[in-house]
């Protein structure tokens, strides 16, 4: 291990074990399932979020807590590895672009989610963000330029549409990470692209199964919005695979690496991409305790915990009862 790697990430390393101390355990997730008392119990550990907070007041407040712990590595780092961060963090606002974009879609999310750390990105006014009501409205709080052409790509009502616009949102995201690699030193570039790989690898056939199974579109339009840089599955594989009927896509994927993930039933299929996403990236921190590894990992278990108690916090909200063994099931599956 080099001298030079230790002295770049020590540091970091040091506090994303700090870090990761603080986030929510089995038993902690247990309690928030069973307690009659929600909001007393999240309030133990965000304890600005208001007595009678739902979904919005909830990722207000981890939003607010996560930024003040969050935003001081980005100092601890120069150079190249602050645009690494940049673009890591650039995976938080995407996901609030997108559920703004299916709010007004759909009309299923809440209707301004937060966005996380825009000071730093400078990529999304967040005034006009919160205002935003419309496509347009949206489009014009859009910063970076790559987001408004997408946004404004969206046709009102338009499911498949939303899930295209989903597709290039992700595409822009692991576009960026891809073209920093050269900037890193072999091994954060290693696993770098490791991590991006496998991430891509699940998108692209979480989305080819979804086109074919409900949407109407060709087998070159389902290739057209797949994501490059996959890790098992390169481009020629992806038309390949677009092309094949429903049956044949089920058969390949069941001899697959992924069989595991994609097991033919959808519900807690997003749970399961994320467990092994998160299982390969606690491997490559093993690999590689003072590198990049620790920090990526760390900032998916922080997406998937905020997912968490979205879930628990809706189904208090709108009392589904009915699901409440099937919540539990799924609340911190991907650990």
């Amino acid at each position: 291990m080099s001298l030079g790697r230790v002295q770049r990430h020590a540091a970091v390393v040091s506090k994303v074990q700090a870090l990761r101390g603080k986030l929510l355990k089995p038993v902690d997730y247990a309690k928030a399932l069973q307690t009659d008392d929600l909001i007393g119990l999240l309030r133990q550990w965000y304890p600005d979020l208001p007595a009678s907070g739902g979904i919005y007041e909830l990722e207000m407040a981890f939003m607010r807590k996560f930024q003040e712990e969050i935003e001081p590595i980005y100092l601890y780092y120069t150079f190249a590895y602050r645009e690494v961060l940049k673009r890591i963090f650039m995976r938080f606002e995407i996901e609030r672009v997108k559920r703004a974009l299916r709010y007004l879609t759909t009309h299923d999310e809440s209707p301004h989610p937060p966005i996380l750390l825009s000071h730093i990105l400078e990529h999304v006014d967040e005034e006009l963000f919160q205002k935003a009501e419309t496509y347009q409205q949206l489009a014009d709080a859009m910063k970076y330029p790559p987001y408004r052409k997408i946004v404004l790509s969206m046709k009102a009502m338009d499911e498949d549409r939303l899930f295209h616009a989903e597709m290039s949102l992700d595409k822009e995201y692991f576009r960026g990470l891809v073209d920093i690699r050269d900037k890193l030193d072999p091994i954060d570039r290693e696993i770098l692209l490791e991590a991006v790989g496998v991430h891509v690898d699940m998108l692209n056939l979480n989305w080819i199964h979804r086109a074919k199974a409900t949407f109407a579109i060709t087998p070159e339009e389902i290739f057209n919005y797949t994501l490059s840089r996959g890790k098992r599955i390169g481009i020629k594989q992806q038309r390949a695979l677009s092309y094949l009927s429903l049956k044949e896509l089920d058969d390949w994927i069941a001899h697959s690496a992924y069989h595991t993930v994609f097991d033919g039933n959808p519900l807690g299929q997003e749970a399961r991409i994320e467990g092994y996403l998160y299982r390969t990236l606690r491997a490559l921190e093993k690999a590689h305790p003072m590198s990049l590894a620790p920090l990526i990992s760390y900032l998916h278990e922080v997406e998937y915990q905020m997912r968490d108690l979205d879930m628990i916090v809706e189904a208090r909200d709108y009392q589904v009862d009915i699901y409440h063994e099937l919540l539990g099931k799924q609340v911190g599956a991907w650990r």
